[in-house]
């Protein structure tokens, strides 16, 4: 599996500025450069917004986060590689496209096509390796809330915990999937016990009941 880490400026813009409308930060840490931005980038046309000094600012800090990115990815991908493809039996055989954004703003997103936004805080060790995974997945299963909910119990829970330890439940996930997490517990458990695995075939076993 390949990992393209790239910046597109225009998405960037455009994440960034819905992002601070929406007050989604991930962290405090470069608050005042974003919110500065925001302040020049409204008195701009769009094709100048890119040209400020104020932008400048934010590609340095977003690239500097790619190049963090990058680096935990290749630091923890054989590790992690080898508990997703034993935990799903997939095959991991996609090359993606990871379209970063400013870690100090919320972004997680599969968009298709084999491409991710990806952004935030480095909450805890090894964040961003787990939820690269979690939307690597969604290239894989289905879009309901029973696959996302599989997909958590993967990625957000098990790869964390092997790479990290601690426990079930402990972290803040999607809210609404939690009674789902919780319902699946006794059927998860006993799949982690098999020696070949597949998780399209749990999801297909569970998705009904």
């Amino acid at each position: 599996m390949k990992l393209i880490f790239k910046i597109d400026k225009e998405y960037l813009i455009n994440h960034t500025l819905f992002s601070l409308h929406k007050k989604k930060f991930s962290s405090n840490k470069y608050k005042k450069d974003l919110l500065e931005f925001q302040k020049i980038a409204k008195s701009y046309e769009s094709k100048n917004t890119k040209k400020s000094l104020k932008f400048n600012k934010i590609i340095f800090q977003t690239k500097k986060y790619l190049n963090f990115c990058k680096k935990q990815w290749k630091k923890n991908y054989a590790k992690s590689y080898s508990i997703i493809k034993e935990i799903t039996g997939l095959n991991l055989n996609k090359s993606f496209t990871i379209y970063i954004t400013h870690p100090s703003l919320k972004n997680g997103m599969y968009l298709g096509s084999n491409t991710i936004g990806w952004g935030h805080n480095e909450d805890w060790k090894n964040y961003t390796t787990v939820y690269l995974w979690h939307e690597i997945l969604h290239a894989y299963m289905p879009k309901d809330k029973i696959a996302h909910a599989i997909i958590e119990l993967t990625t957000d829970e098990e790869l964390r915990i092997k790479l990290n330890g601690g426990r079930y439940f402990s972290i803040d996930c999607h809210p609404e999937l939690k009674n789902i997490k919780k319902k699946l517990m006794p059927e998860w458990k006993e799949y982690l016990k098999q020696k070949s695995k597949n998780i399209k075939s749990f999801y297909n076993g569970v998705k009904n009941e």
